[in-house]
């Protein structure tokens, strides 16, 4: 039982004197009493890539990839190639350079896709686009609406339906306009819209 007891108190008195704080770092930080710099987190700007970049890049994505939301409903291999040659209308009808979007952000396929473009050759803020591809059967695609203000506007869908949300400067929701087929065409219908 002694050397149980001399055991223990051996164990505390070399235990505290481990854990006592080591002097020369506690002068180290006396010494210095420069603030530590806070490390300034820069968040990169949000890429914008050239529709015909967007159907590139989603036509040749490997099979599996996640393309969502904007899978410009290239489901299997012959989708692929249709959207192939859906690229090829478009590069032969628009100047590609001058539409960008974020693919991320600014395309919807619920059940025909919407692009949200911006016009980089006209001035903000009437400068954006909507675009419609119905499917990749066609081959075609169809400018719902040009030179218009969706500075602060989003793509979303309600079922297989895709909406325009308008928002004001201050986020607050002024109208959601939905993308609906008329007459052969695609069209933003806002009636009765909040």
């Amino acid at each position: 039982m002694k050397k149980l007891t001399t055991l223990a108190i051996f164990v505390c008195l070399t235990g505290l004197a481990a854990c006592s704080p080591n002097r020369s770092i506690l002068q180290s930080n006396i010494d210095n009493t420069a603030p530590t710099p806070v490390p300034t987190e820069t968040i990169p700007p949000i890429k914008r890539i050239m529709v015909g970049e967007l159907m590139n890049r989603t036509a040749n994505a490997p099979e599996g990839s996640f393309t969502f939301p904007c899978d410009l409903q290239t489901y299997k291999p012959e989708d692929r190639d249709k959207l192939r040659k859906l690229r090829d209308v478009w590069l032969s009808k628009e100047n590609d350079e001058n539409y960008v979007l974020r693919p991320s952000g600014d395309c919807v396929c619920p059940s025909i896709c919407v692009l949200k473009v911006e016009d980089t050759t006209n001035p903000a803020p009437n400068n954006f686009g909507l675009i419609a591809i119905k499917d990749l059967e066609s081959g075609s695609y169809q400018w719902i609406a040009k030179d218009i203000d969706l500075t602060n506007a989003k793509l979303t869908w309600t079922s297989a339906v895709p909406n325009v949300v308008f928002n004001g400067a201050d986020g607050q929701i002024l109208k959601t306009c939905s993308i609906e087929l008329k007459a052969g065409k695609y069209q933003m219908n806002c009636s009765g819209a909040k």
